[in-house]
């Protein structure tokens, strides 16, 4: 239960806005969403993975040694924010933001102190 409530504060600490003036066409952009995402420095012993289902509704999966977890979410966005949130009870309940944008390569960039990157799969 610790390590759901680290991951719910590292995921809430993930929240930027981003200072963008452009107009985005949200819809194109949620399409770009669909799908499962793996972050690309995922391994045998570490994954995080992110699944975004056309009905604004999605899971988060994580590995870290032995402990995994699982948490389903909803999900938007508008103007490059990505909020993601859960009906979870206490104490997990939460939702937390962040700005993302697709690099170059096709590949989901989530912004906070470091790029988090990853690679669509599905």
């Amino acid at each position: 239960m610790k390590k759901l409530k680290l991951l719910f504060g590292i995921l809430i600490g993930l929240t930027i806005l981003s200072c963008s003036s452009d107009d985005d066409n949200t819809q194109s952009t949620e399409n770009e969403l669909i799908g499962i995402w793996v972050r690309i420095d995922s391994n045998e012993t570490f994954e995080e993975r992110y699944t975004f289902n056309s009905d604004e509704t999605g899971n988060v999966y994580f590995l870290d040694g032995s402990f995994s977890n699982s948490t389903d979410f909803n999900w938007t966005t508008e103007n490059n924010i990505l909020t993601l949130s859960n009906d979870e009870p206490e104490p997990n309940p939460g939702s937390f933001m962040t700005t993302f944008s697709f690099n170059s390569n096709g590949q989901l960039i989530l912004f906070n102190d470091s790029d988090l990157t990853y690679n669509k799969i599905e």
